[in-house]
Formats: C-alpha cells, sequence, structure tokens
C-alpha cells in the first residue's frame, strides 16, 4: 500500500471522490503505525512526499464543518479521528519547518537509553543533534539485548523480539519472516548462550540493514 500511496499524483487524487479520500487516509494511518513507514519516518528520504500526497487527499476529502484549535491556536479539523488529526497537524509542521521539538524527543530519548547502557557497563558516547530515528530505536533494542543477556531478563528479551520482528517486517514487507522471528524469542530462552549469540547476530544485522537503507536513500 505505501509504494501506491507514494505513487499518486495530484491528478490521481482530484480523481477520487471525498469518501474514497477519507478512505485512503484511513489506510495510510493504519500501516503508519508502523514506525518506518516513509509517512511516520521523518528521516525517510520519501517522507516529504508523504506528507505532501496526504495533505492533498485531506483537501480532497472535503473542508470540515467543524473545527477546534490546538494549544498555539492553529485551526484542527474534526471530521477525522483525533489520531488522525494529530498525525496530520504533525505532517504540516514538518512541512513548515517546525521539527525541532521532535527532534529534541529524540534525543531526550536516545540520552536515557545511553544512561541506562552505561549502567549496564557500556562506555558512553555522545548523542548527536541530528540522531535518526532508527539509532534510537538502535540502542533501545541494543539495551534490551543487554539487559536479556545479562541479566536473563525474559521481560526485555520478548520486547526484544517483537521490536526485531517489526523492524524485519517493515524492510522486507514480509509477515510470514516476522512471525518466524517472533516465535524464535518467545520459545527460545535468554539464559541459552547459543540463544543470545543468535540475538546479537539478528540484532546487528537488522541494524545494518536499517543503516544501509538511510544511507542508500531507499
Amino acid at each position: 500500500m505505501s509504494e501506491e500511496f507514494l505513487d499518486m499524483t495530484a491528478e490521481s487524487i482530484e480523481q477520487l471522490s471525498p469518501d474514497q479520500a477519507k478512505g485512503k487516509i484511513d489506510s495510510v494511518m493504519r500501516e503508519a503505525r508502523d514506525p518506518v513507514h516513509p509517512y511516520s519516518n521523518g528521516s525517510s528520504p520519501d517522507h516529504r512526499r508523504a506528507v505532501e500526497t496526504m495533505r492533498q487527499l485531506h483537501e480532497r476529502a472535503a473542508p470540515p464543518v467543524e473545527l477546534q484549535t490546538d494549544a498555539e491556536g492553529e485551526t484542527l479539523a474534526t471530521q477525522f479521528s483525533p489520531e488522525t488529526t494529530k498525525a496530520m497537524q504533525e505532517g504540516m509542521d514538518i512541512l513548515e519547518g517546525k521539527h525541532q521539538a521532535t527532534q529534541e524527543k529524540l534525543v531526550a530519548e536516545a540520552e536515557v537509553e545511553m544512561q541506562q547502557l552505561v549502567k549496564l557497563g557500556f562506555d558512553e558516547d555522545s548523542i548527536p543533534a541530528d540522531i535518526k530515528p532508527y539509532q534510537v530505536r538502535g540502542l533501545k533494542e541494543q539495551r534490551l539485548l543487554a539487559e536479556a543477556t545479562d541479566k536473563h531478563n525474559e521481560d526485555s528479551w520478548n520486547k526484544l523480539g517483537s521490536m526485531l520482528a517489526e523492524d524485519f517486517k517493515g524492510l522486507s514487507g514480509n509477515a510470514e519472516g516476522r512471525g518466524m522471528l517472533d516465535t524464535y524469542f518467545r520459545e527460545s530462552n535468554p539464559s541459552d548462550k547459543l540463544a543470545t549469540e543468535i540475538a546479537h547476530v539478528i540484532t546487528k544485522h537488522i541494524y545494518n540493514l536499517k543503516k544501509g537503507g538511510q544511507e542508500n536513500g531507499t
């Protein structure tokens, strides 16, 4: 669906009925719960195009009858769900260059993860001001892996498995592969040395795939 969404043009959107445009918006918002989706991933090379396409879809879906304002006094549509309206406003803010708060939040999240990693015995590293979402996620996965490996924490082990499974599906679009990864972590144990060694390899491999995708603009 994301490729079909990104391929939409102003002309093709104009051909949609208001109800069809609303349907497209709802479909994209469901998919955008995946953090690697170009609409929700601010570092994706297709992010700006995705935001602009959503703006055009919202315009085609007809102006709202009822209006409300946010904390800054900006008008928000109430015709759509609160989740959709919030995402639309965030997308427009990014287009208008108001992404500083989002970036500051990423830095703050990364600093929290780094502090936890230091407590687990890792060397402290500085957090760049332009840190990317996939890098913050990588720090969290590294922390969960360390907790699972060093403390045999099964909760961290299961959370890591779920995150890696989501990453894998986002990278490959392979739902079956996601299920296999999720099952592997649920049926294995962090006290098993071989299982944790395999988990290290999987975690590093998926991170490198995400990193390569960012660097190559894919």
